[in-house]
């Protein structure tokens, strides 16, 4: 499975059970499934089925872990993509629907792959968007906006 990771900086006066518990409550608010807490760590599902838009920050993935490292004054994520699995579905009904359209064989091979493009950017923008939310809840839980 395609996943990412990545780091954000974090301060190190921030109490790192208080931080798990508000990214914790900031991952249940975007619905995201089987919201786990450890000491220093939260793990998390997002489900195939969930009733969101397509503009929620998890909708890109299918699983995630987020870790705090107070020595390296780091918040570290781990995030598994659906990518793989919605581009092959529609790579596949892209060639049946150009087959049976009797398309002329340069375009047969040109829109998938301008499919996988358009998959590879909105997966990027999705891993910018994870950035920005994880980046906003670690600023509320600093100014102890969240509890």
């Amino acid at each position: 499975m395609f996943k990412s990771r990545g780091c954000i900086t974090i301060d190190d006066r921030i109490d790192p059970i208080r931080l798990a518990e508000g990214l914790a409550d900031a991952l249940r608010r975007v619905r995201a499934k089987n919201v786990k807490t450890a000491k220093t760590s939260v793990t998390f599902d997002v489900g195939a089925f969930r009733f969101v838009s397509n503009w929620n920050v998890l909708n890109p993935f299918s699983r995630g872990e987020l870790v705090i490292n107070r020595l390296a004054k780091k918040l570290e994520y781990n995030v598994h993509y659906r990518f793989l699995i919605r581009l092959m579905i529609y790579i596949i009904f892209a060639f049946i629907g150009m087959r049976i359209a009797k398309f002329p064989p340069e375009l047969l091979y040109t829109f998938p792959m301008m499919i996988t493009i358009l998959f590879l950017m909105s997966n990027l923008i999705g891993r910018w968007r994870l950035e920005s939310f994880l980046r906003e809840t670690v600023e509320l839980t600093a100014n102890n906006r969240i509890a």
